[in-house]
């Protein structure tokens, strides 16, 4: 898992968010995360995550 992405970035939580929280920085700006995405709509889905070791 890589630590620098914004909570916007990866679309299994842009889908939980209306859509002026999720593309706030425009339609057109987003990041396709999709082994993410499907790790998530299998069950695997973090809520809180934190790095033992951040830069």
């Amino acid at each position: 898992m890589t630590d620098e992405y914004n909570f916007r970035t990866l679309g299994c939580y842009r889908d939980l968010l209306n859509e002026e929280q999720a593309y706030l920085w425009g339609m057109g700006v987003a990041v396709e995360t999709p082994h993410i995405d499907s790790l998530a709509k299998e069950g695997a889905m973090c809520s809180s995550f934190y790095g033992t070791t951040p830069l």
